[in-house]
């Protein structure tokens, strides 16, 4: 049974990385990612690596979603202690 996972932020330098490896793994079933800001959306989540990935529309969405076993937090780690990181 694969494990469903999510990935909360995509500014980290690894955030690209880290979807990828869940994109391709035979044993998760990447729920898609949440990033809280709108630049950082339209800047970074162009990465091809987000291509059919599904986009939480809200933290709370994703959150929310008792199916998701696990969250890759991938912000910036200068933000991380922020409400909305």
């Amino acid at each position: 049974m694969k494990m469903r996972l999510a990935q909360y932020g995509i500014s980290h330098d690894h955030a690209s990385g880290k979807a990828r490896v869940m994109k391709e793994s035979d044993d998760i079933d990447f729920a898609g990612v949440f990033e809280p800001s709108l630049e950082v959306r339209e800047t970074l989540g162009q990465n091809p690596v987000y291509e059919g990935v599904h986009r939480f529309a809200s933290k709370e969405e994703m959150l929310g979603d008792e199916t998701i076993v696990g969250i890759a937090v991938q912000g910036r780690v200068s933000r991380l202690g922020e409400a909305d990181t």
